[in-house]
């Protein structure tokens, strides 16, 4: 099965295709070097697939990669954040109180 997260930014989304088909969106908005990130979505008959999971992921690895921060405003990407911790570091110490997130670690030991 080809699974496959694609940039559409004339749409301003990421989109998750299966095969040839279009199961799920993630919308985003990008200023100031930060990717706002409001709202992600699977087609319901694709639901418990893990396929929310391999969107979010797509878009964070394009966040890295472009050198920008997140802003995680939709639910489910602060969820994603919370299971893969390791991804904390794109969404700016500031701005992690906003959304629930944990502080970044201290560097002193």
């Amino acid at each position: 099965m080809r699974i496959a997260v694609v940039d559409a930014p004339d749409r301003a989304r990421f989109e998750l295709w299966v095969e040839d088909e279009l199961v799920g969106c993630a919308s985003y908005h990008v200023a100031d070097g930060v990717m706002a990130l409001p709202f992600t979505e699977v087609h319901p008959t694709r639901h418990g697939q893990g396929l929310g999971t391999i969107l979010v992921r797509g878009v964070l690895a394009a966040v890295r990669q472009r050198q920008l921060s997140v802003r995680p405003y939709c639910p489910f990407v602060r969820h994603c954040l919370l299971a893969h911790p390791e991804e904390l570091d794109l969404v700016s110490p500031a701005d992690r109180a906003l959304f629930g997130l944990p502080p970044a670690a201290s560097s002193s030991a």
